[in-house]
């Protein structure tokens, strides 16, 4: 496979100058399928709270034409981009937000996000003039979200009902990934709370398995798409 030329460290670190920078340790732990009722139950016991009504998230994925920026996820690099388009569904009211370009960026554990309104016809060309390389849409995913929060500021999210999709001579075709996510988000300086509360105790329950777990990287396997 020919290597895409594209300095991502450098183009990370020109995100990470911008002012309001806001760094973030992000903790996800996959496990079965039908335990989102259970996960939530069990946070309660450490003061999580639901703090944000369910929404359906929706995600389309972006990448090189040699898929740079998953082999950079598969191959555990520092420095890793994720541009995406997404938008949500109330599931209460059924109203669909407006559509944001976002770039997430990882150097390590922490990770960032940077994001601005964005049409899909718009995003190729921010991407390229953005990145310096033409961005390709890949595959869509769908999944259901819990937002809680902890009376100490610790975020999480459980994901649940989770799908890829790709196109396939103009037919969507359906991937369940049949499993589910637990992910914690919190700052930098909150990281040895985490630890020895949340983390110390949820670590030892065989359901919770701390794991990358990339829905870009799951849904591209699951959609067989060649890397």
């Amino acid at each position: 496979m020919e290597k895409h030329q594209l300095d991502t460290e450098n183009i990370v670190n020109s995100f990470l100058n911008l002012e309001n920078t806001n760094p973030r340790y992000e903790r996800k732990f996959r496990t079965k399928m039908n335990s989102s009722s259970f996960m939530n139950g069990y946070l309660e016991q450490f003061g999580f709270y639901q703090d944000h009504p369910q929404r359906l998230v929706n995600t389309l994925y972006f990448d090189t034409i040699n898929f740079k920026f998953a082999i950079d996820n598969i191959n555990g690099e520092r420095y890793r981009i994720k541009p995406r388009l997404r938008w949500y569904k109330d599931l209460s009211t059924n109203l669909l937000s407006e559509t944001k370009l976002e770039y997430k960026i990882k150097d390590g554990f922490l990770g960032y996000k940077f994001s601005n309104k964005a049409s899909l016809s718009e995003v190729s060309n921010l991407i390229e003039n953005r990145l310096g390389v033409v961005g390709f849409p890949t595959i869509e995913t769908s999944y259901k979200r819990l937002y809680l929060t902890s009376t100490n500021g610790i975020r999480a999210t459980i994901d649940f009902d989770i799908f890829a999709t790709v196109f396939s001579n103009s037919t969507k075709i359906y991937h369940n990934l049949n499993y589910e996510i637990i992910e914690f988000k919190y700052e930098k300086d909150s990281d040895d709370y985490f630890r020895q509360t949340v983390f110390k105790h949820i670590n030892k329950y065989p359901l919770f398995r701390l794991n990358k777990s990339s829905k870009y990287i799951e849904g591209l396997l699951q959609c067989q798409l060649k890397l």
